[in-house]
């Protein structure tokens, strides 16, 4: 029985490389035509191969597809293959997500935030998350992000930022994929005002998260 494989390949994606791909792709199946090439509609540098491998274990092609790219895997940064089978299915949770969707999603956060609107907030996370630390407004080095209920994080954040008002502007939004996650970079500038206070302070910030598709619709799960 023949194995529906998708081929993950991450790195600077040109013309030659999509070329290459397609050659080296055709060793792997014995339907050329029923290769499929495309750019992701999220992240720019992820090309997706989805194809008909020939028959055998899951792990033995594995090794076979990864063979055939070993002369060229130092152009591309990261290579991942995933299986379809009859039990289980290749995740395409993200699939049919668009750039649109997620910038927008990240726009809803910082405005809500701005807006302490905690019970909205609240809607945009996943009931568990993993959060990473902060100290000073930078990241931790090597800290292991935690696990939590988003609801206690909104209230940690909540309290943090009483007596605070906020403006958030961003400044650039730098987005990737992995299998069932998206993965969003973002630059803001911030300006925090103390209530009864004219004392105003502007810095820069960088926030990451993690979003997933639950049901169609994009929720956070890491921040």
């Amino acid at each position: 029985m023949k194995t529906r494989v998708e081929l993950w390949i991450h790195g600077e994606v040109t013309p030659v490389i999509e070329k290459e791909v397609r050659d080296l792709t055709k060793i792997n199946t014995p339907n050329e035509r029923g290769i499929k090439i495309n750019r992701d509609e999220i992240d720019d540098s992820l090309l997706i191969i989805r194809f008909n491998s020939y028959s055998g274990k899951s792990g033995e092609l594995a090794e076979q597809i990864m063979k055939s790219y070993s002369l060229y895997l130092d152009k591309y940064s990261d290579i991942a293959i995933g299986f379809e089978t009859r039990k289980k299915g290749i995740d395409k949770s993200t699939d049919g997500i668009t750039k649109k969707e997620v910038l927008d999603k990240i726009g809803e956060f910082y405005r809500l935030l701005d807006d302490k609107n905690w019970a909205q907030l609240q809607l945009l996370f996943l009931d568990k998350i993993e959060y990473l630390e902060c100290q000073e407004g930078a990241r931790i080095t090597n800290e292991i992000g935690k696990k939590t209920s988003s609801n206690r994080y909104l209230n940690q954040k909540e309290k943090r930022l009483q007596g605070v008002i906020t403006n958030h502007t961003l400044k650039e939004v730098r987005l990737s994929k992995r299998y069932g996650l998206i993965a969003c970079e973002v630059d803001y500038l911030i300006q925090e005002t103390v209530e009864d206070c004219e004392k105003e302070n502007i810095s820069m910030g960088k926030q990451e998260f993690r979003m997933q598709s639950i049901a169609g619709e994009l929720k956070i799960s890491k921040i």
